[in-house]
Parts: structure tokens; C-alpha cells; sequence
């Protein structure tokens, strides 16, 4: 064999070590990716991103109250069916003004009304916070006792989370009435009823820690001095495996709930460790049974009166 032929030897050893590794790298990459997207349970790695689906497809409706309802005295009560496990947000005249969760095909919405004609919606949205269709309209009349200025409380979010013990900030807006304004928080954890005063109409936070990880039903309450009231339901959330009670928060004492968490598997973890040490050992042996050929190779031609090279 000549030293070009050596050479040549070589560097066909050597593209086919290259080509080895691609494929093995590119096989890595393929299994990673694939793997990623297993569902598992409680205590894999979470997602640190969101996987792309369709919104809701399936319409939440309103039960009760009925069409044409009149009412003297609120709050009242919006319940309806829906699928479970959305977030079900109430619309009063176009005015976001509570929402719930979907439990057990059901929602129950806290909320009051405006003075005479209240046209109400629910919508369906997911945990991309993406809207499914509109539910039935229903038309109630307000027509209280005393008629007064209405109060409008809303919040430009209707689902809220920490982990436990940590804080939850919530801006919260007021509106109309004759300020200040007298406010109750129940955070739906059985702790005491947070009291708070707000001198204008505007912003303004309320902030609580749960303890426990659950999901819980929020009412907000306001009053002004001339004793007009409001009231709006939020959901909040204490990360981790839900405890839930049948009214639907997660307070002490709750028979805990199952709950799925989409998460990433971690095989890919372990197979790229065990494609490392695959890499590792076949880049030497590699080069081990090339050598060990070429050596063959020579002591053939030896053997047979040729030259070596």
C-alpha cells in the first residue's frame, strides 16, 4: 500500500467516525424532542412553556336565573353547566363581572346587578386564557328598593396564582357610587374576612397567601356611604395537587382532588448521559480497530513477500 493510499485509508476512517456521530447526535435530538412531550404526573419536571391547542369548541350556558327574571335585592347567584376545568367568566352588559371554575360540569357565579336591565353571558376560556363560544343570553331587571348610583367592581384579571404562602397582588376597580367606599374580602379559605377602605374611585390591591394549594372562590364586596353595594367573584389559585371542597375551594379539612399537570418527561435527561458515554467509548475504539486493520493489512502483504506500504 503507498502512502497515499495510507491517506486515503484515512480519511475514509475518519468520515465514516464523523458520519457515526452525526447520526448519533441527530438520533439524540429526535428522541429528546419526542420525549418532551409525554404527559406524566406529580413530581416530573414542569413545562417552562405552553403547547399551542385549539380554544374551547363547547359553549358554557346559564341555567338560572331565567330570561325575564325580576330581582329586588342582590346579590344573586349565575349558575349554569360547562366543560370542566375552564375558567367560566360572567358578562353583565359587556362588563366582566365574576368568574368560577368549572367543577364537575357546573360553575356558580356571585355577582350583582345593575340598576333595571341586565343582559348576562358567560364564555368558556382555557388555560391559554383562550375564549370558547358564547353562552345563551339571558335578560334580568333590577328594580331594589331605594334606588341609588350603581358601584361597578371588575378586575382586569379573573384567575390569579402562587405558590403557597406566597402573596397574591390583585388590582381590583371601583367605580361610581358615592365614595369612600366600605370593602370585604373573602379569600374562600375560611381565614377571617379582609376589611378595607378606599377613599376614591380607582385601583386599588388586595393581597392574601394561601397556605394550602387548592382552588378558591373569591367574593369581593364594596359599599359606598349612601349604602349602595357591589360584589364580584374571582378564582384564586394555590399552586401544587389541588384540595377541593365540594363548594368549590380548596380550604383545610377538603377531600383532596386528582389533578393532571402536563409535565416533561425525564428520559431525555438520562438518554443524552448514556449517547455521551456511547460517543466517549466509540471514538477511541474507533480508532483502535483502525489501527488494529492496518496493522492486518501490513502483516498480510508481509506474509505474501509484498511491501508493506
Amino acid at each position: 500500500m503507498t502512502h497515499d493510499q495510507t491517506n486515503t485509508s484515512r480519511r475514509k476512517l475518519f468520515i465514516r467516525l464523523l458520519l457515526g456521530l452525526v447520526i448519533l447526535a441527530v438520533f439524540a435530538v429526535v428522541v429528546s424532542r419526542a420525549s418532551a412531550s409525554t404527559l406524566s404526573g406529580s413530581g416530573s419536571v414542569g413545562l417552562t412553556g405552553t403547547i399551542p391547542s385549539p380554544p374551547p369548541s363547547t359553549a358554557a350556558t346559564i341555567s338560572s336565573p331565567t330570561n325575564g327574571q325580576v330581582f329586588t335585592k342582590e346579590p344573586i347567584v349565575v349558575q349554569g353547566i360547562c366543560p370542566s376545568g375552564l375558567l367560566i367568566k360572567l358578562y353583565i352588559n359587556g362588563i366582566f363581572s365574576g368568574a368560577a371554575q368549572c367543577t364537575n360540569g357546573s360553575y356558580s357565579i356571585t355577582t350583582g346587578l345593575f340598576n333595571d336591565q341586565n343582559s348576562l353571558q358567560v364564555i368558556d376560556y382555557d388555560a391559554l386564557d383562550q375564549a370558547g363560544p358564547g353562552s345563551n343570553i339571558v335578560v334580568v331587571t333590577y328594580q331594589p328598593a331605594n334606588v341609588g348610583s350603581n358601584i361597578t367592581l371588575t378586575s382586569n384579571y379573573a384567575k390569579l396564582g402562587a405558590n403557597p404562602g406566597d402573596s397574591i397582588v390583585w388590582p381590583i376597580i371601583i367605580s361610581g357610587g358615592a365614595p369612600p367606599y366600605a370593602i370585604s374580602v373573602d379569600w374562600g379559605d375560611g381565614t377571617s374576612q379582609e376589611l378595607l377602605s378606599q377613599s376614591s374611585a380607582g385601583t386599588f390591591n388586595i393581597t392574601h397567601a394561601y397556605q394550602i394549594s387548592g382552588i378558591y372562590n373569591i367574593i369581593i364586596r364594596a359599599t359606598d356611604q349612601a349604602g349602595n353595594e357591589a360584589f364580584l367573584q374571582l378564582v384564586g389559585v394555590a399552586n401544587g395537587p389541588a384540595s377541593q371542597a365540594s363548594n368549590g375551594t380548596g380550604a383545610k379539612g377538603s377531600t383532596p382532588s386528582k389533578t393532571t399537570t402536563t409535565t416533561v418527561s425525564k428520559l431525555p435527561q438520562y438518554f443524552l448521559w448514556i449517547i455521551g458515554v456511547i460517543i466517549l467509548i466509540f471514538i477511541p475504539t474507533t480508532f483502535w480497530l483502525g489501527k488494529r486493520h492496518e496493522q492486518k493489512r501490513i502483516k498480510t502483504k508481509l506474509s505474501r513477500g509484498d511491501e508493506p506500504f
